[in-house]
């Protein structure tokens, strides 16, 4: 048990000082754009990893354990995040490997759509059965930040929708990804709100995390797609590595909290 609490503790100050790091890089590279290139392209996959590996361990883990209710869960889970993966690691290879400087649309976002349901399955599986517990304050609560974040959202990325003159598919594609994500979002707090009292609660405000900065970095790298201003190397994608860093942390809790 000590030993797990060493680890755990570890484990935090290790997602505190990458938090911290990668920013630094990303000043380095301002004056050395090769290496801004490739760290914007080939981190995320790498940051991705081990949150799929926590993700299946924790699976596997669960299998041992006979719970045959938070299988399912984790197995949407382990999935959706295996599909972000793919997601990252395609893109890498069409930038990196292919010379495409900016895939978009591509195979990748298809990696990435697939991912949504998994995660919403995962969410909604661990949600259903404790559904008579939410009150209707906290349905109302939700509803109300589904409305707000999906205005919110429209309202900033309708204008350049209407006014660019980006093909329909990428207009479509940069729409739905912030829309998906505050649709898990909606979903993921009410299983924090559930899960607070519980040993689940630390692994799903991770998750609930990852989600919101997923949801930040989506909003603004559709903004800059659709004003042709996104470049590699923007800093909208810290967010999306701060995302990684907290699924991963996320998984990993859920995977040192799990007795056999």
């Amino acid at each position: 048990m000590q030993k797990t609490r060493i680890f755990t503790s570890r484990a935090y100050y290790w997602v505190l000082a990458a938090t911290a790091i990668i920013p630094i890089l990303y000043v380095y590279g301002k004056w050395n754009p090769d290496f801004l290139y490739v760290l914007s392209n080939g981190l995320p996959p790498v940051l991705a990893l081990p949150a799929v590996i926590f993700a299946f361990m924790a699976l596997l883990k669960l299998g041992k354990t006979g719970d045959e209710r938070a299988l399912p869960i984790w197995l949407g889970y382990a999935s959706g995040i295996s599909f972000w993966f793919l997601g990252e690691f395609t893109w890498a290879v069409y930038s990196i490997l292919l010379g495409v400087p900016i895939p978009y649309p591509s195979i990748a976002d298809a990696f990435w759509l697939v991912g949504y349901p998994c995660f919403l399955i995962a969410l909604s599986l661990q949600s259903w059965p404790f559904r008579a517990a939410l009150s209707p304050r906290q349905i109302t609560a939700g509803l109300v930040s589904m409305s707000v974040l999906t205005i919110g959202v429209l309202a900033i990325l309708l204008p350049p929708i209407v006014l660019e003159t980006e093909e329909l598919l990428t207009k479509a594609v940069s729409l739905a990804y912030p829309l998906l994500d505050v649709l898990l979002l909606v979903v993921t707090i009410p299983v924090f709100t559930l899960f607070k009292e519980g040993t689940l609660w630390r692994p799903s405000l991770f998750v609930m995390v990852g989600i919101i900065l997923t949801l930040i970095a989506d909003t603004l790298f559709s903004w800059t797609i659709l004003q042709g201003i996104y470049y590699n190397g923007h800093p909208l994608e810290l967010f999306y590595h701060w995302s990684y860093l907290a699924f991963t942390l996320g998984f990993y809790l859920k995977l040192k909290e799990t007795r056999i």
